[in-house]
């Protein structure tokens, strides 16, 4: 959220148009739908590979005037009921979310088209239903981009080589191996799991997983909220041919239940440490991956760890997923202020799995269990209290 107010701040100043991102003076009415979709199949097709911004409430001269009066503002509940009226192929409708902003005073909505590689998206049929002549209809099977500032035309497609582009993205031919992985890793069902040591890609065999003999190592503290503790490790490899294009270590948990590559580790104090995951690494692809759970479309700063663990664990591990680099940067910095050493000291975390079994745990691990949790905790507390005003 902080990072998306930066980008749209900047946007603003630019005082132009661009390929990823359009002006609006006012929302749309009820009426204009059509321009609405419109617009937005444009944007999600537009070759720029990024999430894409429709601003509302700044003129096309980039002076913002602010939304806060219009009456046809629309909740992204509302958005997505919309879309979801509109005949896309295979009922694949883009992914958006409405963001609102407080600049200089005003509010401005931003409709975020996120960046998808289901390109090309288009209809099925006319919209909105009527007369298939209409001129002011969405086209069935016309393929809509945006070019610079310009949108095509309602009523035209875009040039073959664009179409080209869009199925070549579709299918990851544009995509180097290690990225092409990445996309992959988003369709778990489409691998062959068959073989516990040994994975591969049903349609591009060339992509495997291969997985070496585990192996006993220190416990690590998100292990006690399992009901097996414990900690064992592999090193897995990901090969595209007979290159290993990445390789890492492994933790099973839950005496090889389910394995999870191993959280990235920030310490804040002394032995206390929080681990954590950054949305859309490679390491959350994978970690979709191995937990069977297509990501297709999580609403940030929604509950992903409680989604993900669900009915696989005694209690839900503590683990932090970021959205982006700087939300991780933001947070680090909060929790490490010694100004806000008395607020932190304040904000109560959840008891510790297994309280009676303390006695039996050294002090030192007893610690670094309260220490996630009081990183969750402060995390939750910052998500709510912090970025809202964003």
């Amino acid at each position: 959220m902080v990072e998306l107010k930066i980008i749209i701040t900047d946007l603003i100043s630019q005082a132009r148009e661009w390929e990823y991102w359009d002006y609006k003076k006012e929302w749309y009415s009820s009426g204009k739908n059509a321009n609405l979709v419109h617009d937005i199949l444009c944007m999600v097709n537009a070759k720029h590979t990024s999430d894409k911004y429709i601003i509302i409430g700044v003129d096309d001269d980039g002076v913002i005037v602010g939304v806060g009066n219009d009456t046809n503002r629309k909740k992204q509940h509302e958005l997505i009921n919309t879309l979801c009226s509109v005949p896309f192929s295979q009922d694949k409708c883009p992914e958006v979310e409405i963001h609102s902003f407080d600049i200089d005073e005003k509010i401005i909505d931003v409709i975020v088209i996120k960046n998808s590689l289901l390109k090309p998206f288009y209809l099925i049929k006319p919209y909105p239903m009527g007369n298939p002549l209409d001129e002011r209809n969405i086209k069935p099977y016309h393929i809509y981009t945006r070019k610079g500032c310009t949108n095509t035309p309602i009523n035209s497609q875009c040039e073959e080589h664009e179409i080209e582009h869009m199925w070549r993205q579709r299918f990851g031919l544009e995509l180097a191996p290690f990225e092409r992985l990445k996309l992959l890793l988003q369709s778990p069902f489409d691998w062959d799991r068959s073989n516990e040591k040994y994975h591969f890609h049903k349609q591009f065999p060339e992509y495997r997983i291969v997985f070496n003999e585990a192996q006993k190592g220190e416990i690590e503290p998100y292990t006690y909220f399992f009901l097996a503790e414990g900690t064992n490790y592999t090193d897995v490899e990901f090969y595209y041919h007979s290159t290993v294009i990445f390789d890492d270590r492994f933790i099973y948990c839950d005496e090889f239940r389910f394995l999870i590559p191993a959280p990235e580790i920030n310490r804040f104090e002394n032995y206390t440490c929080y681990y954590y995951y950054i949305r859309n690494s490679f390491k959350f692809h994978i970690l979709n991956y191995l937990l069977i759970k297509p990501i297709d479309y999580i609403p940030r700063f929604s509950d992903e760890i409680q989604e993900l663990f669900s009915n696989r664990s005694f209690r839900i591990p503590p683990f932090i997923i970021f959205d982006t680099e700087m939300d991780l940067n933001e947070y680090d910095s909060f929790i490490k202020n010694e100004d806000n050493k008395i607020l932190l000291n304040s904000i109560e975390s959840e008891d510790i799995p297994f309280e009676s079994e303390m006695d039996k745990r050294d002090v030192l691990t007893n610690d670094r269990i309260k220490g996630m949790l009081k990183a969750k905790a402060i995390y939750d507390y910052w998500i709510k209290k912090i970025i809202k005003k964003y």
